[in-house]
């Protein structure tokens, strides 16, 4: 069995970042382009770990962390975001997120932190 992760970004950098990470590791990382791919993927999968880059849509990731926590509330959800959208962060804490990193610099670090959440899910 693979452990997912759903990554929705409007330009690729931290699917690919993250596939690098988990090379060789019964890990799948799912890039969307749209919040709607996001959700949409969301159906079927089993214990995945979301990834938001909050910079792309910040008012679309929000309604999307409302919308988990009613239909999918087990879906750990780790924001990435930047010093534009970190006034957002306990909002996003609010709905749901589990982490926000206001500045992505590791590729080392968000891969922990999925691996943290797959831990804590089992």
């Amino acid at each position: 069995m693979s452990s997912k992760v759903l990554v929705f970004e409007n330009r690729p950098r931290l699917a690919p970042e993250l596939m690098r990470q988990f090379t060789g590791q019964p890990v799948q990382v799912m890039a969307c382009r749209s919040i709607n791919d996001f959700r949409n993927r969301l159906n079927g999968l089993t214990l995945p770990v979301g990834v938001l880059d909050v910079d792309a849509a910040p008012a679309a990731c929000l309604q999307l962390l409302s919308e988990l926590a009613g239909r999918w509330p087990s879906i750990p959800v780790i924001a990435i975001g930047s010093a534009w959208s970190a006034g957002l962060e306990w909002a996003l804490r609010e709905l749901g997120a589990v982490a926000f990193l206001p500045d992505f610099n590791s590729g080392i670090g968000l891969a922990r932190l999925c691996q943290r959440q797959w831990l804590v899910g089992r």
